[in-house]
């Protein structure tokens, strides 16, 4: 499966930003700095380098699946 990444740090109506980090379950309406700074210890400037931007995530039917 292709995993579309999202343009911005937060999603569009009926879906979801997934955080970009290896390994990090977080899912949510934006990724915030507060989320990188205290789970990864790094800025979106360092995220968005080394791992790309957020993954995008629809919200279909009370399931999330990752486009």
């Amino acid at each position: 499966m292709h995993k579309r990444r999202v343009e911005y740090w937060s999603a569009m109506a009926n879906e979801r930003a997934r955080c970009p980090v290896e390994g990090c379950i977080h899912v949510g309406d934006i990724i915030t700095k507060a989320h990188l700074r205290l789970e990864h210890g790094m800025t979106r400037e360092q995220v968005e380098k080394q791992y790309g931007r957020p993954y995008r995530v629809i919200a279909k039917t009370g399931v999330m699946l990752e486009a």
